[in-house]
């Protein structure tokens, strides 16, 4: 999904982007298709139930103890980089926009002259990042953010029915079939009642900081009600990653 992201960068969205879909769907079932061919093919049912490491264990015998000690982590390694560039690439791009529509404070909507990347909106990233990994807890992390992500991508769904009937007649360089938001946002809406059910404290808790997240932008981002103190300083703050940063405001 990370190409909705960057579908501002992309050209020919209106082709590209159908095109780098159907594409990239076709390549990934392909893969998932051939990796459990393989393993069926070398491994026996009683192995695939009894295994928790299934694609170790069919590359042993082909690969033997070298091969798999050595390619199997480089493999592993490889496909977290991916997926560690992939993230990073959005995540900045993220914040870039959201700063860019006031969401965020200004400083963060900075691009660099040269590179025209959003370099705070990515320092920014990886800071909030490090401080994610401070409690070490990775089990408890990514449940939290699996939760807090679908509360999002479900408003985001929900945001494309809205705007399909309140706007019908917008200009769409790409249009969604409307039953794929209508069943996105169903499933949305279970998978965030559902840790309720299953951990209702940690839910509460994660609900709380998220809701917890308004006044803070209205008192230091939102320009009519924050306080001429906190503008200076967004203002300061601006002005200094912009010099250190060799970027400034878009256009």
């Amino acid at each position: 999904d990370s190409l909705f992201f960057a579908a501002e960068e992309v050209d020919d969205v209106a082709k590209t982007l159908p095109l780098a879909i159907k594409l990239g769907l076709l390549v990934v079932i392909i893969a998932y298709m051939l990796a459990n061919l393989a393993y069926m093919a070398l491994l026996s049912s009683a192995e695939i139930m009894s295994t928790t490491v299934i694609a170790i264990d069919a590359v042993r015998p082909v690969l033997g103890k070298a091969g798999y000690l050595v390619i199997m982590p480089l493999l592993v390694a490889a496909s977290c980089f991916g997926a560690t560039n992939g993230s990073t690439f959005i995540a900045g791009r993220q914040t870039f926009a959201a700063a860019r529509e006031g969401g965020f404070p200004e400083f963060l909507s900075l691009l660099n002259r040269r590179t025209h990347t959003p370099i705070a909106a990515l320092v920014f990233q990886t800071l909030v990042s490090i401080i994610y990994l401070i409690p070490a807890d990775i089990n408890r992390l990514v449940n939290i953010f699996s939760f807090s992500s679908w509360i999002f991508y479900g408003l985001a769904f929900a945001a494309v029915l809205v705007l399909r009937w309140r706007e019908p007649q917008l200009h769409r360089p790409y249009k969604v079939f409307i039953l794929i938001p209508v069943l996105m946002t169903v499933a949305s809406l279970y998978l965030v009642l559902s840790p309720f059910v299953d951990e209702p404290l940690e839910s509460t808790y994660v609900s709380a900081g998220i809701i917890g997240g308004i006044p803070v932008y209205v008192v230091m981002v939102h320009k009519t009600y924050s306080p001429a103190c906190f503008r200076t300083v967004s203002g300061v703050l601006t002005s200094l990653t912009a010099k250190m940063c060799n970027s400034a405001l878009p256009d």
